[in-house]
Parts: C-alpha cells; sequence; structure tokens
C-alpha cells in the first residue's frame, strides 16, 4: 500500500513526532551503539535491556529480557547479526525471553538502520495493515519500507517516526 502523504508531509511528521521525549538519549545512545554491536557481532544484555526500555518504557520486557544470561544475548544476537535470510535474522532473535516481532525488529532497526524498519501498530495502521506478526508480513513491510525511505530520500529512522506520527495525529483527529 503506498504511502499516505508526499515528501513535505512527512518531513513535518518526522518533525513532529513526540513519542517518548523523555526518552530521547536513550534512543541516540541506541542509534550509535547497536551498529557497533553489528560490527563486534553480538548484543549484550545491556543493549537487549536499553532496547527493551525504549520500546516498552521499561516495565515487564525489561525484566523478560533481563531472564536470559549473556553468553545466550550473545549467541543468539550473533546467529542473528551473521544471518542473509531474514528469516533467520528475525527467528532467531525471537528465541530470547521477552523477545517477539516488535521487539525482534526494534533490535534489527538499531543494529541495521538502512534495511530495516520497526514492526509498531502505529506504523502499520498508516499503511492499513493489521499487526498479524509473520514472516510473510515482515518481508514485505521491510521490502516497502526500505523502497519508501529510497524514493522519499529519508533515512529508515526518519521514515518509521512519520508513519507513527501519521497514526496517532490520525487517532486524536477520531477523539476529539
Amino acid at each position: 500500500m503506498p504511502l499516505p502523504f508526499e515528501r513535505a508531509e512527512l518531513l513535518e511528521l518526522v518533525a513532529k513526532y513526540d513519542y517518548q521525549n523523555d526518552y530521547a538519549e536513550l534512543e541516540a545512545g541506541l542509534i550509535t551503539s547497536l551498529p557497533v554491536a553489528a560490527g563486534l557481532g553480538f548484543l549484550t544484555k545491556g543493549e537487549l535491556v536499553a532496547v527493551a526500555k525504549w520500546k516498552w518504557r521499561g516495565g515487564r520486557t525489561a525484566q523478560l529480557v533481563s531472564l536470559n544470561s549473556d553468553d545466550e544475548i550473545k549467541e543468539v544476537s550473533a546467529a542473528s547479526f551473521a544471518a542473509k535470510s531474514p528469516m533467520l535474522q528475525i527467528g532467531a532473535l525471537r528465541c530470547l525471553s521477552g523477545v517477539d516481532w516488535p521487539m525482534a525488529s526494534v533490535i534489527l532497526h538499531f543494529t541495521f538502520p538502512n534495511t530495516s524498519p520497526i514492526l509498531d501498530v502505529r506504523a502499520l495502521e498508516t499503511l492499513g495493515l493489521k499487526p498479524r506478526y509473520n514472516l510473510a508480513l515482515w518481508r514485505n513491510y521491510s521490502a516497502q519500507c526500505v523502497a519508501e525511505a529510497r524514493r522519499f530520500s529519508v533515512t529508515m529512522r526518519e521514515l518509521d517516526k512519520a508513519l507513527w506520527q501519521h497514526s496517532k495525529d490520525k487517532s486524536r483527529s477520531r477523539a476529539a
């Protein structure tokens, strides 16, 4: 499904993006540290917990991911980061406690920022997609996001922010 906006509106949405303003510092840390994790070939427990805190504002998911041992996290993330197949990349991460489709997509998004979008209810809603998480959705959504980011000459992060903010704006207008 095509994006419901053009480049100028996309950039306005990115500028309005206000999800977890108090987590901006944490997001900046993820953007700088997780690509390093991919270069090292694995994720640390601290990085996994930071991703959980960013995605879910801490809470239960951060507790669940803490149940994984550092060795398990390193081994599973190393398998994911080395994989060529999208199925193995996201599938391996889902073996970790507290990591399902949305969380795995966040890990991949911040680790491989040019090729991996974030599976999020709001972003999917903007495209008219239901959050029925499976490999087909992941492949199609990823391909569409990569193509749209190229078409609009924006980063994957900027596209994700615009998709999320568009949905938030629509829900506000429905509530008003």
